[in-house]
Order: C-alpha cells, then sequence, then structure tokens
C-alpha cells in the first residue's frame, strides 16, 4: 500500500504533462496546416 501511494500521485502528474503534450502537438499541427493551406491559396491565387 505504501509503495502505491509513493507512486500514484507521479504516475497522475506524467499522465497530465503527457496530455497538456499532446494537445500542444495537436493545436501545433492544426495551426500549421492551416497556415500551409493559407499560403496555398495565396499562391495559387496570385500565380
Amino acid at each position: 500500500m505504501e509503495l502505491k501511494k509513493v507512486t500514484w500521485p507521479k504516475y497522475n502528474e506524467v499522465v497530465e504533462n503527457g496530455k497538456q503534450v499532446f494537445w500542444l502537438v495537436l493545436f501545433v499541427s492544426i495551426f500549421l496546416g492551416i497556415v500551409d493551406y493559407l499560403m496555398f491559396l495565396v499562391v495559387t491565387y496570385v500565380f
């Protein structure tokens, strides 16, 4: 029981940090995808 008490909070922290990193990566990838798409539209519109 003592071992679980010690390791459980750390495990929770790792999971929370993992979620934050996941959402950050997802947001950045979506943002880059939108920017890439807009650049494509601008290039096709100009040329």
